[in-house]
Order: C-alpha cells, then sequence, then structure tokens
C-alpha cells in the first residue's frame, strides 16, 4: 500500500466527514473501553525483532442519528516487547491520541473507519556489556519526537454492548526507516512502525 496516498485519503475523510457529524449526532456519545493483539509489520520488526504486541485503548463514539456514520476520539497504549538479538533488546511503548470517522460498509453491523493518529514513542533498550546501543541513543527516553499518523479498520458489531475490529496503524515517525539491519543505528535514525491489529470493544 502506498502510505502517503493512504494517509491522504484519511485525512480528507476526517475533514469532510467530522462536520456533518457534529453537526447532526444523536444526544450524547456512547463511550467504550477495549484491547487486543497487534501484529507488527516489517517496520516495527527492525527495531523490536519481535512479531507481537499489545494495547489498551477507551474513548467516545458520536453517530448521526441512523448510525449511518460517526466520529470516535479516544486514547491508546501500545506495547511493542522487544526480543533479544546479538545481545540487544528494544521495546517501544506508544502514546497515542487519535481520531477516526466510522461510516456504514451497507453490510448489517459492519462498518469501516479510517482516521490520524498522533503518538509519542517511548524505547527502552537494553545490550550487553561493550555492546552499542541501538538507535545511537541513551538507554531509554523518547524516539523521534511527537508524530502524525493514520489508521483504516473494518469492524463488526455483534450487539450494543460488543464490537471487534481490525485496524492497520501506520505511524510516520519520520522519512525513513532505520538501519535495515535493525542491530546498530546512527543517531538521528527514523523509524516508522506499523502494525495491524485484531481488537475487542466494550461499550457503555
Amino acid at each position: 500500500m502506498n502510505m502517503s496516498f493512504a494517509k491522504r485519503i484519511s485525512l480528507g475523510i476526517v475533514a469532510l466527514a467530522l462536520p456533518s457529524v457534529m453537526a447532526h449526532a444523536a444526544d450524547g456519545p456512547t463511550l467504550f473501553v477495549g484491547g487486543g493483539l497487534l501484529g507488527a509489520l516489517d517496520s516495527t520488526k527492525v527495531v523490536t525483532h519481535s512479531t507481537l504486541g499489545f494495547n489498551v485503548t477507551g474513548g467516545a463514539d458520536f453517530r448521526v442519528a441512523d448510525g449511518s456514520y460517526g466520529f470516535r476520539p479516544g486514547v491508546a497504549i501500545y506495547f511493542l516487547p522487544g526480543s533479544a538479538q546479538d545481545g540487544v533488546k528494544t521495546s517501544l511503548t506508544n502514546f497515542q491520541v487519535y481520531g477516526d470517522v466510522v461510516f456504514d460498509s451497507g453490510v448489517q453491523n459492519l462498518s469501516f473507519s479510517a482516521g490520524l493518529s498522533v503518538q509519542r514513542w517511548y524505547y527502552k533498550t537494553t545490550a550487553d556489556p561493550g555492546l552499542a546501543s541501538p538507535l545511537g541513543l541513551d538507554e531509554k527516553g523518547f524516539l523521534n519526537g511527537t508524530k502524525l499518523g493514520f489508521r483504516i479498520g473494518v469492524e463488526y458489531r455483534f450487539n450494543k454492548s460488543f464490537t471487534a475490529e481490525l485496524l492497520l496503524q501506520q505511524t510516520d515517525l519520520g522519512s525513513k526507516d532505520g538501519d535495515p539491519k535493525g542491530t546498530i543505528y546512527s543517531p538521528g535514525s527514523n523509524v516508522t512502525p506499523a502494525w495491524m491489529q485484531v481488537g475487542v470493544k466494550y461499550h457503555f
């Protein structure tokens, strides 16, 4: 997938739909909490050398009166534990604020979503004595500042309380990935973690 194109599409959908959603929203939002598992893509595994992660999230759903589309602001924390390779282990934690536009697919209980996210990454590295630190930075700290990303997903609502979702998340943390070998990074290297996630949300 062309990530720049997908991000422009997500931004356009949010910008066009949000004013209408807020103007025609039904009375009050529906609150939700949830969590899920992450399947890391190559741009994440180049740092963590690991495929799996997990997240927790919470937010609110604003829907128009007929339920055909809506806006969903939320917050999330993503955990991507690292796996040691050649004596070095780097784990990533992402603190995220996001906003999704959700719209009906035309199939009962099935919806699509597209949105934008702002994230702040925190990394922790451990290395055997004498080995250089990955990322060329300190053993722990914030990575590459605060960055804008995008999200595209599909979800199925089982009932009023439970929804399952499949989501692609791209966090645009820089113009390029770091060292493709994923072991030693020069100072200032850019990392662009991305993953697929599957999860469940509970609506209050």
